[in-house]
């Protein structure tokens, strides 16, 4: 490891990295559905994503630059991406919400071997696996943590502008992501649920 880089810097890599799986599999779904040239397009506009170890690629010199310069391009990507396919059938979302809830089974599957379980250890494991933007944005809050329920609230949305600027709608994401946490949710057993704008919970039984 790099004497620049700490635990923070992977941390937040691997959120991009998990952002761009999804982008890749929006692109597939994308060329299913007709548009192949969108890998090209996102390439052109945002460049191709290097997952390289991150301490071969990163700027040492710039490193929270170089880090958020990696946040906005995943971002992008996926709003146009997504914002691309719904333009041309509106009736794929049901596909893509698929898919998210499928990818949201498979990184909560990842947490069935440990011992303990607890709501708090659940609700850390999402918060390691979606992106909010860089730490220091400081973008979702908990508000409740209680045995049988854990509840958090988006208190500021990094994610809209990236979506207003591609012509898209932010309320996809939040579709999108729901649909992620409600497959996270059940592989482990557990309930999610929207209690209101942008409040969002995580419950037993």
């Amino acid at each position: 490891m790099s004497a620049f880089l700490g635990p923070i810097h992977y941390w937040l890599y691997n959120k991009i990295k998990l952002q761009e799986d999804l982008v890749d599999a929006v692109v597939v779904l994308a060329q299913e559905e007709g548009i192949t040239e969108l890998s090209d397009t996102l390439a052109m506009k945002y460049g191709k994503f290097d997952r390289s170890p991150l301490e071969t690629i990163i700027d040492e010199g710039n490193i929270h630059g170089w880090l958020q310069d990696k946040v906005s391009r995943a971002e992008y990507r996926l709003a146009e991406g997504v914002t691309t396919l719904l333009n041309k059938d509106a009736n794929v979302l049901g596909r893509l919400e698929a898919i998210f809830y499928e990818a949201g089974e498979e990184k909560a599957s990842e947490l069935l071997q440990q011992e303990d379980l607890s709501l708090l250890v659940v609700y850390k494991a999402i918060s390691d696996s979606l992106l909010d933007g860089m730490p220091c944005d400081r973008a979702v809050a908990l508000v409740k943590q209680e045995e049988d329920e854990i509840v958090w609230q988006t208190v500021h949305c990094v994610h809209e502008h990236y979506w207003n600027e591609v012509e898209g709608n932010v309320e996809n994401y939040y579709k999108l992501r729901a649909a992620y946490l409600s497959g996270f949710a059940h592989a482990l057993g557990l309930k999610f649920e929207v209690l209101g704008e942008r409040t969002f919970a995580i419950k037993k039984g």
